[in-house]
């Protein structure tokens, strides 16, 4: 029997035009699918017209925006809900955020700022601080105790965020208010200073044991009428120095 010659030829010529219709197709496909998503994306129906903020206090609506790298007229389909998040968690005064779309036109945030315990002398710039220990500035500095002495990784600084802690629930008899400055020492340890001029020095450890003998003491010396308090030595834990004016 004779054999064609020609039927090889034919098949490759039959593969290549299947070839070329198959990627022309998709090709067609590709370029209406990138055409229908650009035109639903660019369209004004899904443009942002309202941005709401919540729980911000010392940021004003257009920091955040500016933050976020939000203009007018972006769409809400093309944004990064997660990437959105995070970029607001990096910034230093923002303690929790989330972000959430409300359709067609609405992009909500909401976010928890931190809240100062403390301020921070470093150098020639003062810093707050938060109960979790980060460090943050503030345009405006609010009326809280000043911290002095203390570095990023000084020693007794997440001893004294402890206490101030304390100091703020007034768990010694001693509120917040009350206290105008701690100072840290590498050696000595952590002192603090009342608005009303007593030093007291606490040492290097047993701080919250010898703040107990410390609320006893003042509650003694209120009954006897002894309230010109100088100073106050709480280096031992069970010996109180008292120094009177």
């Amino acid at each position: 029997m004779r054999r064609n010659r020609y039927y090889p030829a034919i098949n490759k010529k039959q593969l290549a035009l299947k070839g070329l219709l198959l990627i022309t197709t998709l090709g067609i496909l590709s370029f209406i699918f990138v055409m229908w998503y650009l035109l639903v994306v660019t369209h004004p129906y899904f443009q942002i017209k309202e941005v709401k903020t919540i729980g911000n206090k010392r940021l004003t609506k257009s920091e955040i925006l500016t933050w976020l790298k939000l203009y007018p007229g972006q769409s809400l389909l093309n944004l990064h809900l997660r990437w959105l998040k995070q970029r607001l968690i990096s910034y230093p005064l923002i303690e929790e955020a989330n972000v959430s779309r409300k359709w067609p036109d609405r992009l909500i945030i909401s976010l928890k700022e931190r809240e100062p315990l403390a301020l921070i002398y470093d150098g020639p710039r003062l810093w707050s601080i938060d109960r979790k220990g980060v460090w943050f500035y503030l345009k405006e500095y609010p009326d809280l105790p000043i911290i002095t002495g203390a570095y990023r990784d000084s020693p007794y600084l997440k001893e004294t965020i402890d206490l101030l802690v304390g100091f703020k629930h007034k768990k010694w008899g001693i509120s917040l208010a009350e206290i105008s400055k701690i100072h840290l020492d590498q050696d000595l340890g952590v002192t603090f200073y009342t608005t009303s001029g007593t030093e007291v020095y606490l040492g290097k450890e047993h701080y919250k044991e010898k703040l107990c003998s410390l609320h006893k003491i003042l509650i003694y010396l209120n009954q006897t009428g002894l309230k010109d308090i100088k100073r106050v030595d709480l280096n031992q834990v069970n010996k109180v120095y008292v120094g009177l004016g």
